[in-house]
């Protein structure tokens, strides 16, 4: 059997509410940032970020663990 988009949706739903997270529709128009030269690192982490501005992304999503420089 075919996975429909609802069967994606539903899904999503699940998985935020598993971890106390509020679903939020993906629209078209939205933007993603994805930092390629780090997909070949574990973990893929996918942030997704409010809006402030038009034009700023939506998405973040790279590979391997967030280091912060200081």
């Amino acid at each position: 059997m075919a996975i429909t988009l609802a069967d994606l949706i539903a899904e999503q739903k699940r998985i935020c509410e598993s971890v106390g997270s509020r679903y939020i529709e993906v629209k078209g128009d939205d933007i993603v940032a994805v930092a390629i030269d780090t997909l070949k690192e574990e973990p893929w982490v996918g942030l997704r970020k409010a809006v402030k501005d038009v034009g700023d992304a939506h998405w973040y999503i790279y590979g391997g663990e967030l280091h912060v420089v200081k």
